[in-house]
């Protein structure tokens, strides 16, 4: 088996330019890639999204809907650390 560390250095993730992680915003993802590259671009994924907003507001209420409007307009806008600051 090939640690988690020797994969992403066999894939060439310690010398790429830029790293992109798509990930669904769990605490470990996040300890992974401050370990292995913090500076990678990281990406919540749209389901991921939207189960963080129907286990805050509930499954299919107005709330979770507007909450997801909110933040499909500020990064629609450029307005990143506005999502990340409400994820958090």
């Amino acid at each position: 088996m090939i640690s988690p560390g020797g994969e992403t250095h066999r894939r060439g993730t310690t010398t790429a330019g830029t790293v992109v992680a798509v990930t669904d915003g769990a605490l470990w993802c996040q300890g992974f890639i401050d370990l292995h590259r913090p500076d990678a671009v990281r990406i919540l994924d749209f389901p991921h999204a939207v189960e963080l907003a129907q286990r805050v507001f509930g499954p299919g209420t107005e709330a979770a809907s507007e909450w997801l409007g909110i933040q499909r307009h500020a990064l629609r806008h450029g307005q990143e650390e506005t999502v990340l600051t409400a994820i958090e």
